[in-house]
């Protein structure tokens, strides 16, 4: 009981971080670019991930599994954190925090729907209902309620939206072939996208100073929201 008392804490701290955290991205990226705000995120996310396993006794174990599991680590890097941050701080840049967060969490209905060509799921048709109420439940929302129009806050910053919940939806179900340690694997994936992110800061000229602003909320508020939902389990 203990363990689980301490299960539903963790997983409403979770829900806590994961809720609040569309409010993070808007905060930070008043001064920070995307790019930016993946790279101090996913530095704060690796030292956070790398807390744990010296919590838990086992950093000495990164080294093996980075030898083992380099290449397989460096590939779900560039997806996440890199490009699927890069496409979601753009969204969040361009359109109002709630409409952005909305549409972001649809990627679970998409990863029901990749599902059936990826892994050859069958959908059912309470599914496929649920995917149109979902779907129109996002139009109404991202078009404040004005359907026949189709006046959108910003139509590119819905297309980075809709694309980050198609990257997040199949990164998951590749994911679900991940043999690796979850903790190592996750750590892994943030640390190898690391000289990734900073390469392209470089190359688009962001590498410079930040406002302190900028840091001190996202990177620790997006680190937390790894880790919470590590300790569940």
């Amino acid at each position: 009981m203990q363990h689980q008392k301490k299960a539903y804490v963790f997983g409403l701290s979770a829900v806590l971080a994961w809720s609040t955290v569309a409010t993070a991205f808007k905060i930070s990226l008043q001064h920070l670019t995307p790019a930016q705000l993946v790279l101090y995120a996913s530095i704060s996310s690796t030292l956070c991930l790398c807390a744990i396993l010296q919590w838990q006794g086992r950093l000495a174990a990164l080294w093996p599994a980075l030898r083992q599991h380099w290449q397989h680590s460096l590939l779900l890097g560039a997806v996440n954190p890199l490009i699927y941050y890069l496409l979601l701080f753009k969204a969040y840049a361009l359109l109002p925090a709630q409409e952005a967060q909305a549409i972001n969490y649809t990627w679970a209905l998409t990863m029901t729907l990749l599902s059936v060509p990826l892994l050859k799921h069958r959908l059912k048709l309470n599914d496929a209902l649920a995917a149109l109420v979902c779907y129109l439940g996002v139009l109404v929302i991202g078009t404040h309620g004005q359907l026949l129009t189709l006046s959108f806050s910003s139509l590119t910053g819905v297309g980075y939206a809709l694309a980050s919940t198609l990257l997040w939806a199949g990164y998951w179900i590749f994911n679900a072939r991940d043999h690796r340690e979850p903790v190592l694997g996750l750590c892994l994936n943030f640390m190898l996208s690391l000289p990734l992110t900073l390469l392209f800061c470089a190359v688009s000229g962001e590498l410079k100073p930040v406002a302190w602003q900028g840091l001190a909320v996202q990177p620790m508020w997006v680190g937390w929201k790894w880790v919470l939902p590590l300790s569940c389990g």
